[in-house]
C-alpha cells in the first residue's frame, strides 16, 4: 500500500511539474515581454510592445509648454510651427511623390517657432522654452517623435494655443434655447432668429482660452473664443448657429459688421460655425471653461418638468465635475431651472444680472465663480445684448 501510494505521488508531482512548465511557456508566449542577449544567456527585461502614450499638453506661460507621457521617453525629433488654417488641417493626403500640405506645415516648411527642449528629471516630460513669446490666441502645433526605453516609438502632431495671462471673468446672463419659427424670417439676409448666449464681462481681458459647450450635442456644441479684447461691463452675444448672410463675428472695434435679426450695432456679436442645433431646447447643461486652468467658471442647468434624470452623456460629462458642484452646490437634476413653459419667443435670464452689472461699474470686486441655483434663472422675453 505504501509503495503504491508513493508511486502515485511521484506520478502526480511529475504531471504537476510538466503542467507548470507548459503553462510558463504559454504565459511567456502570450504576455508582451522584451528580452536581450547577455554574456550569461537570454535576460527577460519586461515591458510591452505598445508605444508611449501622450497624457497631457499644458501651456505653462507665453514661453513655456510641457508634454507629459505615461513612461520614460527619449526624444528623436520635434518641431514647433505656426498653425495655418486650410493648410495645417488639410484633408488632402500624400500621393505619389507629393507630400501633403498638412505634413509640410507640421514639419516646418512654412516656418518654425524656435525653442529649447529638454527632458524632465523623471524622463516622462518634454519641456519647451520658446525663444520668443507665443502670441495670445494664436494657434500652433508640435510635430515630433519619441521612443520609450525599449524602442517603441510614438509620432504625434498636437495643436496648442498661445498662452493668455489675461483671461477675463465673464458670466452667462441670458440663454435663448430655440430657433424661432419661419414667421421670424429675414428675407434680406436669408436668416432667422437663432439660439444665442449673452455674456457680461466682470473684468478686462482677452477671451482666448475660454470655451463654451453644452451637453446636449457634446463636441458639436463646443465654441473656442477667439483672441478678442473686452472691457469690464461689456455685454456681448454668442450666436449658436450660422444661417444666411450677415453672420459676421466682430473681432475688432467695429461692432456694426453683423446684420441679422438678433444683432445690435452697439454690442459685439460672435458666431458659432455650426448650421445645426447645438444646445437643448428644454434640457441641457451649458458650461463656460477656462481652458488654461482646466476648470468650469460658469454654468447654466435647465430641464423640462418631464425630465427627472440627466441623460447618460450629461451624467458622464458633468455629474461628478467638482467645479460645477462648487457653482451649483449639487449637480442633481432638481437643482436645474424648470423651463417647461419656455418657447422660441422667450429666453432664460439670470435674475441678478442687472444688479451685478451695477456693482462692477461701481468698482466692486465680485466673488468668482458666481454661485447659481434653480432660482438664479427665470423665463422672460428675449433681449439679446440688453441684460
Amino acid at each position: 500500500m505504501g509503495k503504491e501510494y508513493h508511486k502515485k505521488f511521484k506520478d502526480f508531482l511529475l504531471i504537476l511539474v510538466q503542467t507548470m512548465v507548459i503553462a510558463g511557456v504559454v504565459i511567456i508566449a502570450v504576455v508582451p515581454l522584451s528580452c536581450r542577449v547577455s554574456t550569461s544567456g537570454i535576460e527577460i527585461i519586461g515591458g510591452d510592445y505598445g508605444p508611449p502614450v501622450l497624457e497631457e499638453v499644458k501651456v505653462i506661460s507665453d514661453k513655456k509648454l510641457n508634454m507629459s507621457f505615461n513612461d520614460e521617453i527619449n526624444l528623436v525629433d520635434v518641431v514647433v510651427t505656426p498653425y495655418i488654417e486650410e493648410v495645417s488641417n488639410s484633408q488632402i493626403h500624400s500621393s505619389g511623390e507629393l507630400v501633403s500640405q498638412a505634413i509640410l506645415a507640421a514639419g516646418g516648411y512654412y516656418g518654425i517657432i524656435n525653442s529649447d527642449v529638454v527632458i524632465s528629471d523623471d524622463k516622462k516630460c518634454l519641456e519647451f522654452d520658446f525663444i520668443e513669446p507665443t502670441v495670445i490666441g494664436k494657434k500652433y502645433e508640435v510635430f515630433g517623435t519619441v521612443k520609450d526605453k525599449i524602442g517603441n516609438s510614438l509620432t504625434f502632431c498636437v495643436p496648442f494655443t498661445g498662452y493668455n495671462s489675461r483671461v477675463p471673468k465673464i458670466i452667462m446672463t441670458e440663454v435663448h434655447t430655440m430657433l424661432c419659427g419661419k414667421n421670424s424670417f429675414d428675407e434680406k439676409n436669408n436668416t432667422r432668429r437663432m439660439e444665442y448666449v449673452e455674456f457680461l464681462c466682470l473684468s478686462d481681458g482677452n477671451l482666448a482660452g475660454l470655451q463654451f459647450s453644452g451637453g446636449y450635442k457634446g463636441d458639436s456644441s463646443v465654441y473656442d473664443f477667439p483672441a478678442v479684447e473686452v472691457k469690464k461691463g461689456e455685454v456681448f452675444v454668442l450666436h449658436l448657429r450660422t444661417i444666411g448672410e450677415g453672420c459676421v463675428s466682430e473681432l475688432e472695434d467695429d461692432l456694426t459688421l453683423a446684420e441679422t435679426l438678433f444683432t445690435n450695432d452697439n454690442v459685439r456679436d460672435l458666431w458659432h460655425s455650426s448650421i445645426a442645433k447645438t444646445i437643448g431646447d428644454k434640457t441641457d447643461i451649458l458650461v463656460l471653461r477656462n481652458i488654461p486652468e482646466n476648470k468650469i467658471v460658469d454654468a447654466v442647468m435647465y430641464r423640462d418638468d418631464s425630465v427627472t434624470e440627466w441623460g447618460s452623456k450629461l451624467k458622464k460629462d458633468f455629474s461628478f465635475d467638482e467645479d460645477l458642484k462648487k457653482i451649483y452646490g449639487s449637480t442633481d437634476i432638481e437643482n436645474a431651472t424648470n423651463v417647461t413653459s419656455i418657447s422660441s419667443s422667450k429666453s432664460l435670464h439670470r435674475v441678478d444680472s442687472v444688479e451685478i452689472y451695477g456693482r462692477i461699474l461701481e468698482g466692486e470686486e465680485i466673488d468668482f465663480p458666481i454661485s447659481s441655483s434653480e432660482k438664479s434663472w427665470t423665463i422672460a422675453g428675449y433681449t439679446p445684448g440688453k441684460l
